[in-house]
């Protein structure tokens, strides 16, 4: 749409709302019904702000900024305070993208910069969240490669508030963070690490983006309270667009997945444990045993061991909301009746014209490893024969340590320089690298993919190496 169809287009619940500005920024009503004439409209249309050209390429973050000086009237600012102090309010804009699942978060949605010295100082759940970020307003827009800001179209505008268990997660989230800072490990902080609540890097370039550390001599990279892409679509799913919340219109939500916990868990317990506490009673059961308790799974399905786990939360769909809305994966590893992995851990094979343009934060490799991981061991007792009689070890939480992502980052950076020199013949091995390897990953030698050079190749993909699987099981299992 053009600009000058935009903003030919006026409708009544666009009109000004009134004397001394559009909003009273103090009363939260007159800030919600300002806000929720954006639904289903472009900031163009709104023609509260003056339309300036940028190139979109080079615009990220732009919506943001107009949508906060443009159309609120609000200045830029690095208050501790929420937007609108007086309301208790903070705003926030976040991209949606189109899917096959409709729309869906495009990255985490950004809270603020951590100060890793002012968490020293006076870190404290309240200064760090809580003051800020209780109460937010959001602005979902749909993400368009190359459409202007002006020209993009919100999709939903929503008051949020984080209650209930998701606010328990969310402390024990920050409880993990604060705890790395205040230990010297700053540099060390993942994603993986968290549910919902996250340390994701912001910056430019590494180079650019280094910061002091309290009981470190060493920098980490600078990093910003975000929340989880997971999360952010689970916001999008069960919130009631203002538009209709304010009109009194009937809205559905829907919902991802069937959660475990139907009433909440445990107060002495943090999300993990009480999870984890669910599996403890099925350890050492054989799989026929915990069909008996659980119900029948099809043995002959590929995803029986994962199905046979999520029969244990009690869930019978294919999706466990807490790791929906947690950006948790589970990965089902067996062991050989000797008691070592069966196999590598793969992951999606990687698209050779892609990762020669990648850096290794912005890479795909990277966003696989940078998650929290849900691991049920299997042992098989009798090899592939009879599923059944595999015996389940138990389950742990994992998420990669920063040593071995740096021995990972080693393996992506020589597949991707080989890659862009056109060796498609020595990628590392799981002798070259404790950690990772690469190998083919497709169904047979005729499923290949285009490189860089112009012609097709076997798809490949990434692997953690068994051997260094089989540390990880033995240590989170204790076994000798």
């Amino acid at each position: 749409m053009s600009i000058s169809q935009t903003n030919t287009r006026r409708s009544s619940d666009l009109e000004s709302s009134g004397k001394g500005g559009p909003y009273d920024k103090k009363d939260r009503e007159s800030i919600f019904r300002y806000a929720a004439r954006l639904s289903g409209h472009t900031l163009a249309e709104t023609r509260e702000i003056e339309i300036d050209t940028v190139d979109p390429v080079r615009s990220k973050g732009y919506f943001g900024q107009k949508l906060e000086t443009a159309y609120f009237k609000l200045r830029n600012n690095n208050s501790p305070l929420p937007d609108f102090p007086e309301a208790g309010l903070e705003l926030k804009s976040t991209p949606m993208k189109k899917s096959s699942k409709g729309l869906v978060s495009k990255e985490r949605l950004v809270l603020n910069i951590i100060d890793y010295m002012a968490v020293r100082e006076r870190g404290s759940w309240e200064e760090a969240f809580a003051k800020k970020n209780s109460d937010l307003l959001i602005v979902f827009y749909i993400y368009e490669k190359g459409e202007a800001y002006y020209d993009l179209k919100v999709a939903k505008v929503v008051n949020w508030k984080f209650t209930g268990d998701d606010l328990r997660i969310i402390k024990d989230d920050w409880s993990v963070i604060e705890s790395y800072i205040l230990d010297g490990r700053a540099h060390e902080l993942s994603e993986g690490l968290t549910n919902y609540l996250t340390a994701c890097t912001k910056g430019s370039t590494k180079e650019k983006s280094m910061r002091r550390q309290p009981f470190s001599d060493k920098d980490a990279m600078q990093r910003a309270l975000s929340l989880k892409s997971s999360y952010v679509n689970k916001i999008f799913r069960e919130s009631i667009d203002l538009h209709y919340e304010l009109e009194s219109i009937v809205h559905e939500t829907k919902n991802v997945g069937e959660p475990i916990f139907k009433n909440g868990w445990d107060e002495n317990m943090t999300m993990d444990e009480a999870i984890l506490s669910r599996t403890k009673a099925f350890g050492g059961m054989t799989c026929r045993d915990i069909e008996s308790v659980v119900g029948e799974v099809n043995p002959s399905s590929k995803s029986y061991y994962a199905t046979l786990c999520v029969r244990i939360f009690g869930v019978h769909g294919k999706h466990v909301r807490e790791f929906e809305d947690a950006g948790i994966v589970m990965k089902t590893v067996r062991l050989t009746k000797g008691g070592k992995p069966k196999e590598s851990m793969s992951f999606p094979y990687f698209k050779y014209n892609e990762i020669v343009n990648q850096t290794w934060e912005g890479s795909d490799f990277y966003a696989q490893l940078d998650r929290k991981f849900f691991i049920p061991v299997f042992q098989m007792t009798d090899e592939d024969r009879d599923k059944r009689r595999a015996r389940f070890l138990g389950a742990f939480f994992w998420s990669i340590p920063y040593a071995d992502m740096e021995e990972a980052r080693k393996v992506w950076e020589a597949t991707r320089s080989l890659i862009a020199s056109g060796d498609y013949e020595h990628f590392p091995g799981m002798k070259d690298n404790r950690v990772s390897h690469v190998r083919p990953h497709g169904r047979n030698n005729s499923d290949t993919i285009g490189g860089p050079d112009g012609l097709q190749h076997i798809k490949r993909c990434f692997w953690l190496n068994a051997r260094y699987l089989n540390g990880i099981i033995r240590s989170n299992l204790g076994i000798s």
